[in-house]
């Protein structure tokens, strides 16, 4: 084992380099790194980023005798997302494999994942299924199928990535301005350029407990996720852009179903494709259908918008609505604005001024047709 805060990567290549961050993760940490060395395929090394853990995590880290770990501390707690920069930008292996400090990979996941990389040169990287209490969580599999379901959330378990490291540099590692959200970003930029898959097989153990990012800053990655959403609809919305319509603008994305009814709506015209065509007006169904008093008002998940998504779709001949149900929502709004009590864009007044003016556009257009 190598511990090194200035360590400097060796020219020669390796197959696979596991980049590992952890932070205070005592309870966990030996049997993630334990599956890690028990792994089939055995040539490659192993990067540790101990995030200036104030727990035992460190001794354990230091416990393990094996020449293919080197170990990075950091001075102070930079944050996941860094510290996992931090070790891809050393990364030797052709390919980068992710690990988490609370997670157990299987003995055949590199040998699998390496194999098929190996075998399919046009994928970029691959993912896998995953347990959780003995229950196989399943993920959609070809590259079209994962393309679509990256509009509505991340689909990848994260710490089944397998990437390949040229890949990893080019699109600038992780995004860390998402902070709580950046694996879901990454994702999205590998999807925009080139083929990632998931794999039928179940090569990793997830753990559920209450210190993950996912609990821990649930509301926080709820909003940076929502950032890399629009992002990536707009950029699937641009490849599938109907010929003559314009693109929608973010804030037509902010409620995110609309999003994927405004990208249903551009793929089914662009291709001709009646069954997109037929899941864009389901979901706007299920959408206007759930339409209540009460839901938020603001632009991110809330009515102000849903109604710019739906204004885009009319304005663009996209759909056809009663003017009553927009002026239903519109009274929904109102009686909501009062209680926002901050002047952030997606979810303060500012955004809802922005809805009113577009809403205020579309009632001048419809008079002036009418006349």
């Amino acid at each position: 084992m190598k511990t090194n805060n200035n360590y400097q990567p060796k020219s020669d290549e390796c197959p696979i380099s596991v980049v590992l961050p952890v932070y205070n993760m005592e309870q966990y940490i030996g049997e993630s790194i334990e599956s890690i060395l028990k792994q089939s395929f055995s040539d490659f090394e192993f990067i540790i980023i101990d995030d200036a853990s104030t727990d035992s995590t460190r001794n354990i880290i230091q416990s393990y005798r094996d020449s293919r770990i080197t170990v990075l501390h950091n001075d102070v707690n930079t944050g996941n997302y860094p510290s996992r920069n931090r070790g891809m930008k050393i990364a030797r292996g052709k390919y980068v494999a992710v690990m988490d400090g609370d997670d157990f990979s299987f003995p055949e996941r590199f040998m699998t994942q390496y194999a098929f990389m190996e075998n399919h040169p046009d994928v970029l990287a691959c993912g896998s299924f995953n347990t959780l209490v003995e229950n196989i969580m399943k993920r959609p599999l070809n590259y079209e199928d994962v393309l679509f379901a990256l509009l509505n959330n991340n689909c990848f378990f994260h710490s089944s990535l397998f990437i390949r490291n040229k890949t990893v540099r080019e699109i600038n590692y992780y995004n860390e301005d998402y902070v709580y959200a950046s694996d879901y970003s990454l994702v999205c930029s590998l999807a925009v350029n080139g083929k990632i898959e998931i794999l039928p097989e179940t090569l990793i153990r997830y753990r559920f407990h209450p210190a993950q990012i996912t609990r821990l800053h649930r509301h926080e990655q709820r909003r940076f996720a929502n950032q890399v959403r629009r992002k990536y609809q707009l950029a699937m919305i641009e490849r599938h852009q109907c010929e003559r319509i314009g693109l929608p603008n973010e804030a037509d994305l902010s409620f995110p179903a609309m999003g994927r009814i405004i990208f249903f709506c551009h793929y089914a015209g662009n291709s001709h494709s009646a069954e997109y065509g037929k899941m864009a007006n389901d979901l706007l169904h299920k959408i206007v259908k759930a339409i209540r008093p009460g839901m938020p008002v603001c632009l991110e998940e809330g009515l102000s918008g849903l109604c710019c998504g739906l204004i885009y779709l009319l304005r663009n001949s996209f759909i056809e609505i009663e003017e009553s149900l927009l002026n239903v929502i519109d009274n929904y709004i109102e009686a909501g604005y009062p209680h926002l009590d901050d002047d952030d864009f997606y979810c303060g007044k500012r955004g809802v001024d922005y809805y009113r003016e577009q809403f205020h556009q579309l009632k001048k257009i419809c008079t002036a047709t009418e006349k």
